[in-house]
């Protein structure tokens, strides 16, 4: 990292916005911001934007369309540069995400209709298991009063 012209090594939760910060092979970038300086560079964002084709990176040049964008989160895959810290914690791209990842979200239309439907469905077979146990009872009531229930019972003893 390069602050205020002097290179040290800090804590990547320590970077500012207007930080220069050097990245090299193999490095997963912790901030967005814009390569000012770098050769060669080949990224893989695949974690973050879902491409799976590496991705080349160059400094910004009034003759060419490239693309000097680095976003948190990426990986180095090769050549080495110096980029200028655009944002930093939740502000970043990974950010974003994990934020949009963590919220709660109000329930659906959809979701309230199934849950409704759940309901309903819950009612109904309770009622059902209930009248079940209920014939099931009266029936052995009035096997009991004719005493085939106690009859059988004494065969099998028997």
């Amino acid at each position: 990292m390069i602050r205020d012209s002097k290179t040290t090594f800090i804590k990547n939760t320590e970077l500012l916005v207007g930080d220069l910060l050097k990245f090299g092979i193999g490095d997963i970038l912790p901030v967005d911001g814009l390569m000012v300086h770098g050769s060669e560079v080949m990224v893989d964002e695949s974690n973050i934007t879902g491409e799976s084709k590496e991705i080349y990176k160059s400094p910004p040049t009034p003759y060419e369309n490239n693309n000097p964008f680095m976003i948190s989160g990426s990986k180095i895959i090769d050549g080495e540069g110096i980029m200028v810290v655009c944002a930093v914690g939740e502000n970043t791209q990974l950010g974003q995400l994990k934020m949009k990842v963590q919220e709660e979200s109000s329930p659906t239309p959809l979701q309230f209709k199934l849950e409704g439907l759940s309901n309903s469905i819950a009612k109904i077979a309770l009622a059902a298991s209930a009248l079940t146990v209920s014939a099931l009872l009266i029936h052995l009531m009035y096997n009991v009063a004719e005493g085939t229930v106690i009859l059988i019972k004494l065969k099998k003893l028997v």
